[in-house]
């Protein structure tokens, strides 16, 4: 299986980048997002019947992983200080 994630976004100059974020916020972010939803798609069966025998699909433990990955995002997101307390343009 495979997954493109295009993030896009503007920055006026080259300083605003964060390399950090990408690595320990917006990765983990993405990761519990496409957890929650191949959860919520694998919750309408408990498991697929094969010829070799029944396969479970846990999609409990898919959902918990989603949950905990978002939020140690948010966590990371809050504990985050404001770049800038007081702008006047």
């Amino acid at each position: 299986m495979f997954c493109i994630v295009n993030y896009t976004t503007i920055h006026k100059t080259l300083d605003t980048i964060e390399p950090d974020f990408y690595a320990i916020c917006f990765k983990k972010m993405c990761l519990g997002s496409v957890e929650l939803w191949l959860a919520s798609l694998r919750s309408k069966y408990e498991g697929l019947q094969t010829p070799f025998g029944q396969i479970p699909l846990n999609w409990q433990q898919l959902q918990q992983s989603g949950q905990q990955h978002l939020e140690e995002a948010n966590q990371f997101l809050s504990s985050i200080p404001p770049d800038k307390l007081i702008e006047v343009f």
